[in-house]
């Protein structure tokens, strides 16, 4: 028992011994615990302390820093003397040491600035006839040295004034005795006052520059995408094309660019324009009349402004302010260099924000001056700011911002990460696609390869799932390899092996021309299918639609009109060096039971009524003669080389529209066909009325089925197999048409076996049956436009008329129309210009 208790003493000393070490390791795991507590907290306390004063001290450096920039923009911009009123786009011109503001819409005065003074002095005020909306000012030749020729135009009333100006710091005696410094009516020869814009088109946000090799033409960009081109010689406009851009040009920049030192002897015009997303160098040729665009880089800030001021110095583009898409004002200020292509942003900022604003250059380039002006509030005083040329022109002081070349280059490097993760996770798979890749054929390739690079990847994928001719074995998991494998194959081609290669791939350069558009491109072999891809990267999204929409394909074609097929074709063209290769428009041949007729040798004959005796009934119908003649003869007798024939005379009485047809139908031995037409093409434009009628000047009628009647096949029996085609662009009765209500009439009529008088008609109405027509010239306009850029692709006329009616409707104005045909024919009809004997 005394051991059994000793035993029991000893063990229970052993386990409170434990239990008293396990308590102290406890202790001591919390104590030590407390301990990292106690250090963490500090340490968060100590740096959230150190990000306060991080924090604080960054605060203070940026506020110090819009003060010094506040203080810099405040020391690189002088404030002059405060203008005499307000002006919001006024518009402006340099004369010596002057500076000649013509007005604006809220104030008509003109003020001469002399530079040298600081000093304003009221030149003369616009007659109170003359609207100064939208208007602008450009400077004419004048060989006299101390005066100059100003003429002012506006955009929405289609009134011109010009003044002969003399400096107002000088004699008044001498500006009184000879009638300057006012407004007169621009007129020609004939004392008759002359309109610089067309009729049919509004010219609201317009711009204007003087140039050609005599300084004699007035080019003129106005929305949507218009430039027109006026002779100021011949006081006409001389040529009007399209602006290839989908954004609505107008406030915009348009400048005349620097020859660079070297004058060219030939006669071409080189001007820049910069709008929203738009970024293009045109070049005008005089002796072809023919203009070139070429697509230019633009910045992202300057997409986003319109209003702006801008200022060309050398090879330099200023500019300054701006109003955002979002209606909030701009101070920031940009440069875009000619020769680099490139933008540039400055940290130096206007003072205040300022939009509605003009820029102009001192004679001795050394001052630019902002004139004009206001800001969000519209409360900015009449405020006129010079600043130093030089400021703005030192590399030191510039800020590159090329973001557009930098965010690409960061997205093609993200896009080469995400491509090499994608490879390594689904390798596998890559090789099963690649190896699909490998497989299809070259055109599938190409085709494939370029949806890929044009289209976003949501596009791309949407594309391969529900239109390619592969989305039936398709799923939406393979989309991803087969992304990467794309991006492998495009990577693999374009890298090269080795340095030799590369090198090889740098040398193989050409040209691609699509319409009027030129791209360089780098050809990394010698292949077509290379070429093929190259050249589908230089496409637009309109020119996709074009090939959706037109029932078209591309065709490429070599520097001698030869179709590009083949590896040797391509190799062969390369024998000469940088050759240009040309995309054209070619139609699918479908087939088609319906026979076809290529018109080749058409007589064309216009009957153009423009003048009417008793004008309270009927107006007189200027753009008959001055738009509608001049369209249809470029259509016909310039593109397509077939014979036209009009009436001379604006006026034409019944009798005298039965005694043309009757001399032209002698004079053309039209009964014998001896000239051996394969088609006749009329055309009638003057006033209609109920029962298709044309009036003639007279005021009497002539039915439009009468004049058809004399070249039926009884009638005119050498003409019976040909195509008769009537173009018919005048009213069919008094009602107005609603632009909510289109209606379409028409329907193929049934021939008959052995034939009918009336075989081999079509008629061709602007439109329909009982609706007047506008006098917009706005069909004559289309059909040209159309037939000339889509003939050469395989079109019929019967696809051309549909393209016709479609602009029609999408034009200003297009409510007034709606073309109607009427067929007898029991074919398609093509055109093709005739060919020179």
């Amino acid at each position: 028992s005394a051991l059994k208790e000793n035993f029991n003493a000893s063990k229970t000393r052993k386990q409170i011994k434990y239990t008293i070490k396990t308590k102290v390791k406890e202790l001591r795991i919390k104590l030590k615990d407390f301990e990292i507590f106690v250090h963490t907290f500090w340490y968060s306390i100590l740096y959230s302390l150190s990000f306060i004063f991080a924090l604080y001290d960054s605060i203070q450096k940026k506020l110090v820093f819009v003060s010094n920039m506040s203080k810099k923009a405040e020391s690189t911009f002088q404030n002059l003397l405060n203008l005499p009123t307000l002006f919001i786009r006024p518009q402006c011109v340099l004369y010596k040491n002057e500076i000649i503001i013509c007005g604006d819409a809220t104030s008509r005065e003109c003020y001469s600035y002399d530079i040298r003074k600081n000093e304003y002095k009221l030149v003369c005020s616009y007659p109170k006839e003359i609207s100064l909306t939208n208007h602008c000012i450009v400077k004419l030749v004048n060989n006299n040295p101390n005066e100059i020729t100003l003429l002012s135009f506006n955009g929405l009333f289609k009134q011109a004034v010009v003044m002969n100006y003399v400096s107002v710091w000088g004699n008044d005696k001498e500006i009184k005795s000879k009638n300057y410094n006012q407004w007169v009516p621009f007129t020609d020869s004939h004392n008759k006052t002359v309109s610089i814009e067309k009729d049919e088109d509004i010219y609201w946000g317009m711009r204007a520059i003087v140039g050609g090799s005599s300084n004699n033409l007035l080019f003129i960009t106005y929305p949507p995408n218009n430039i027109d081109v006026f002779n100021l010689n011949t006081l006409q406009i001389i040529k009007h094309d399209s602006l290839s851009t989908n954004d609505r040009i107008q406030h915009h920049c348009f400048v005349l660019k620097p020859e660079n030192g070297s004058k060219s002897t030939k006669k071409k015009t080189k001007m820049l324009l910069f709008c929203k997303n738009t970024g293009m160098s045109i070049e005008y040729d005089e002796n072809n009349n023919t203009f070139e665009f070429r697509t230019l880089a633009i910045c992202a800030d300057i997409a986003s402004l319109l209003s702006y001021a801008y200022v060309r110095i050398d090879d330099n583009i200023l500019f300054f302010g701006g109003v955002f898409l979002k209606k909030s004002t701009s101070k920031s200020v940009y440069k875009y260099s000619i020769q680099e292509n490139k933008w540039m942003a400055f940290q130096e900022t206007l003072p205040f924000p300022l939009r509605g604003c003009v820029a102009i250059l001192s004679e001795d380039n050394t001052y630019v001056h902002i004139i004009g002006g206001m800001n969000d509030e519209a409360t900015t005083p009449p405020t006129h700011t010079k600043t130093r040329v030089i400021e703005w022109l030192k590399e030191e002081k510039k800020e590159d911002e090329t973001e557009k070349t930098v965010n690409k280059q960061q997205n093609e490097r993200q896009q080469n990460e995400v491509n090499q993760k994608i490879n390594v996770c689904l390798k596998e798979e890559n090789i099963k696609w690649m190896k699909w890749l490998k497989e299809i054929n070259e055109k599938e390739k190409v085709e494939v390869i370029a949806k890929f690079e044009q289209l976003s990847k949501n596009d791309f994928e949407k594309w391969l799932l529900t239109q390619s001719k592969w989305k039936k074995d398709l799923k939406k998991d393979n989309v991803a390899a087969i992304c990467a494998s794309i991006t492998s194959y495009i990577h693999y081609h374009s890298s090269g092996n080795n340095n030799e290669e590369n090198k090889k791939e740098e040398a193989f350069d050409a040209y691609v021309t699509i319409e009027k558009r030129q791209h360089m491109i780098k050809m990394k072999e010698l292949t077509f299918v290379e070429l093929l891809r190259q050249s589908y990267n230089c496409l637009e999204s309109k020119d996709f639609k074009k090939i959706s929409n037109g029932n078209v394909k591309l065709e490429l074609v070599g520097m001698k009109d030869n179709v590009i097929e083949s590896d040797e074709s391509v190799k062969r063209e390369f024998e000469n060096k940088k050759p240009t290769f040309k995309l054209s428009w070619s139609s699918f041949q479908q087939q088609s039971l319906v026979r076809t007729k290529t018109i080749k040798n058409a007589i064309v004959i216009m009957i153009a009524i423009s003048e009417y005796n008793d004008n309270d009934k009927w107006k007189n119908l200027k753009n008959v003669r001055d738009i509608d003649v001049i369209n249809f003869q470029q259509l016909f007798e310039q593109e397509l080389k077939y014979e036209f024939v009009c009436n001379k005379e604006s006026k034409m009485d019944k009798e005298d529209v039965q005694e043309f047809l009757n001399h032209l139908i002698t004079n053309h031995t039209l009964h014998k066909n001896k000239k051996q037409y394969d088609a006749m093409i009329m055309i009638i434009s003057g006033h209609g009325d109920d029962g298709d009628v044309l009036v003639t000047s007279d005021g009497k009628n002539i039915p439009i089925d009468e004049l058809r009647r004399s070249f039926d096949c009884n009638r005119m029996e050498s003409l019976k197999d040909c195509p008769k085609i009537f173009i018919i662009d005048a009213c069919r009765g008094q009602s107005i048409p609603k632009s909510h209500v289109i209606e379409w009439k028409g329907n193929d009529k049934t021939i008959e076996r052995y034939g009918h008088t009336d075989d081999g008609f079509l008629t061709i109405w602007s439109t329909t049956k009982g609706y007047k027509v506008a006098n917009f010239s706005l069909f004559s306009k289309c059909m040209t436009k159309t037939v000339v850029s889509m003939y050469k692709n395989g079109c019929s006329l019967h696809q051309m008329m549909k393209i016709v009616r479609r602009d029609i409707q999408d034009s200003s104005g297009g409510e007034w129309y709606c073309v109607q045909i009427e067929d007898t024919t029991t074919y398609d009809i093509f055109f093709q210009a005739k060919k020179s004997v």
